[in-house]
């Protein structure tokens, strides 16, 4: 069970796989702080903010909540020592270090509701399979539920 809400909305996923983990996060579409980006990104991940669409520094911190709720859980969270890169392949994954292969793990993100929305599930769910052909039904049966 992962569970993500802003003062506006919720977002709740459920794993029903035996030992499966999953992560979600909520981050509203709203401008952060100006050294929002300094104190939380690396130098990569504050390029892909600046030139993707306005709404990417929302996504990479998403992403960064989802997986630890995901694959970090049982260590303190420290945001700077999870590395969001795009993958030509799969859209993102997400590193401990910056030398190191991906963390095993699916990253899929949307944006509903005023909010950019982020799922994470390891790959022991078998998510990466379905998430091709059902991404429309999981975001619908995905979607923030406002407050």
């Amino acid at each position: 069970l992962s569970i993500s809400h802003t003062g506006s909305a919720v977002l709740v996923a459920l794993c029903t796989t035996y030992h499966g983990r999953v992560g979600v996060d909520l981050v509203q579409q709203e401008p952060l702080s100006p050294g929002f980006a300094n104190a939380w990104l690396d130098r990569e991940e504050k390029e892909l903010a600046e030139f993707g669409d306005r709404w990417e520094i929302h996504r990479l911190w998403a992403i960064k909540e989802a997986v630890y709720k995901t694959a970090c859980s049982d260590t303190p969270f420290r945001p700077r020592g999870l590395h969001v890169r795009r993958c030509e392949k799969r859209g993102y994954v997400c590193v401990t270090n910056p030398d190191c292969q991906p963390l095993p793990c699916c990253i899929n993100t949307w944006q509903v509701d005023g909010h950019v929305a982020a799922l994470v599930t390891d790959r022991d769910v078998a998510y990466e399979s379905v998430a091709n052909r059902h991404l429309n039904e999981l975001e619908e049966s995905l979607t923030v539920r406002k407050r």
